[in-house]
């Protein structure tokens, strides 16, 4: 993943800096605006590298300044590899234009790009729920919809004025059981309580927890659960956004401040009753 160690210090809209572990949702960062999630990641595989004083996994996305172009950590022809060293828990953010700015040792703050990079369109949902059902060409389409944003035009946008937020997450609502274990008899977890590292039914070890603001999310009930409308579910054999399966029930006054998901070695999830046969197969 795209990540930072703990005590990386983000600017706020404020100009001060706080520790990226201390966020909270609905912080306001500068060039990021509001905070929409926050992810806790197994850092435990992930090659790190130094720009500037920040300590970044190799992946992350950053502005390179004296070429003005965005570049991958391990790209950056400043960037120091950190032989060996390894963080078993790395940090980072969704904003609301998908920019931070971290603090170094050096004088200001490097400016790099949060965990989503881009927004969620249409097009990249369709296309992923489409590798999803095995559909030839899928890559392509989610790889051409990618390449028609850029890393710049949502920071310009919120700028101007001009951002209207996208409220497409996959999550779920505190309390969500989520099936344990690699095979039955199998319990569950509140999927706020679950750990780095617990096997999943179905997805195996958990890479990483996301908390995400909830309070604009529709509410489906499908089964035994409650999930947002844009996450991908199997029934029948076939992968759809909730929002588009007959059988979910819109829950129109239903609005959690907070809701959580999962980063799983598998990118699946069981949740449900263990016990009852009560359960849903998410993505």
């Amino acid at each position: 993943g795209s990540c930072f160690i703990p005590g990386t210090q983000v600017q706020m809209a404020s100009g001060e800096f706080v520790s990226i572990d201390a966020l909270k949702l609905g912080d306001v960062l500068a060039d990021g605006g509001p905070v929409d999630g926050l992810l806790e990641v197994d850092g435990s595989a992930e090659d790190l590298y130094e720009i500037g004083g920040d300590v970044m996994s190799g992946t992350h996305a950053v502005l390179d300044d004296p070429q003005g172009l965005w570049k991958r950590a391990h790209e950056v022809s400043t960037g120091v590899f950190l032989r060996g060293r390894r963080e078993p828990v790395l940090w980072n953010a969704i904003t609301r234009t998908h920019k931070m700015r971290v603090r170094g040792k050096s004088d200001g703050a490097l400016l790099v790009a949060d965990y989503m990079e881009l927004d969620e369109t249409d097009e990249m949902l369709d296309a992923l729920t489409a590798a999803l059902n095995g559909h030839k060409g899928s890559n392509a389409a989610l790889m051409d919809a990618a390449s028609r944003l850029n890393l710049d035009g949502s920071l310009a946008a919120y700028s101007a004025g001009a951002w209207t937020p996208r409220a497409l997450k996959s999550c779920f609502p505190a309390g969500t059981p989520v099936i344990l274990g690699k095979r039955a008899p199998a319990v569950t977890k509140a999927i706020e309580d679950i750990e780095l590292g617990d096997v999943l039914l179905g997805g195996g070890r958990v890479l990483a927890k996301m908390r995400l603001a909830g309070d604009s999310e529709d509410l489906y009930r499908l089964g035994g659960a409650t999930v947002s409308a844009s996450h991908s579910v199997k029934l029948a054999g076939v992968w759809r956004h909730v929002e588009d399966v007959p059988e979910a029930h819109l829950m129109p006054n239903a609005r959690e401040q907070t809701l959580h998901n999962l980063i799983t070695e598998k990118h699946l999830i069981y949740v449900g009753n263990a016990t009852r046969g009560s359960r849903e197969r998410c993505s």
